[in-house]
């Protein structure tokens, strides 16, 4: 478990240490695997953390410890709306969450959706998060992650202290359309425009 940098400049730093099983570390020789299949967690393998402040000047710095924590998972089911199970091969999607801030998740765990609906992401680093689902089809798409009363795919979802139950997607076939016309200064309709939508928020 030591661990040293060396030539590192004077400044204020986060040390993070990480330990995750992946495919590649339990499978057999033989087993094919894609780069997703090497580089993400595995559901159910334990997902270990530890991070901490440090301040550097010009004098070494020995003997900083950390403690690692277990990753927290989140669970729950998808549901599907306006349309049959047998429409929708649920085992062929993935649940994963995306920072809120935009950036890439330092640590990019996902979870299988069983024929069931049920789902439980591998472990994740604290932070907060929207629920997406990958994997999907045309015309299928998320319409709503609820979880205590909110919609975790377009509020951040807060993950610091415990493990996320009962979240619950609604996956439909029917999504909401917005249509309208864009007039000039003529009342005439402008083909040149271009629209966007974005949230308000």
């Amino acid at each position: 478990g030591r661990f040293q940098f060396d030539r590192v400049t004077p400044g204020d730093y986060v040390v993070r240490a990480l330990t995750f099983v992946t495919a590649a570390d339990i499978a057999s020789p033989r087993t094919p695997l894609t780069a997703v299949d090497r580089m993400m967690p595995v559901v159910g393998q334990p997902v270990r953390w530890a991070t901490t402040q440090i301040a550097v000047d010009d004098r070494e710095l020995i003997g900083v410890a950390m403690t690692p924590r277990a990753g927290l998972t989140v669970s729950g089911w998808l549901r599907l709306e306006g349309g049959a199970a047998a429409d929708v091969d649920l085992t062929k999607l993935d649940v994963y969450l995306a920072p809120a801030d935009g950036r890439p998740a330092e640590l990019a765990s996902r979870g299988a959706i069983a024929a069931d609906g049920h789902f439980t992401t591998a472990g994740l680093l604290p932070g907060k998060y929207f629920v997406r689902v990958a994997g999907g089809t045309r015309p299928w798409t998320v319409k709503s992650a609820m979880f205590n009363g909110r919609d975790v795919s377009d509020v951040a979802l807060d993950v610091s202290d415990d493990d996320v139950k009962d979240v619950v997607i609604t996956y439909t076939n029917r999504p909401s359309t917005l249509s309208g016309l864009v007039l000039n200064s003529r009342g005439v309709p402008d083909p040149r425009a271009s629209v966007i939508i974005f949230p308000a928020d």
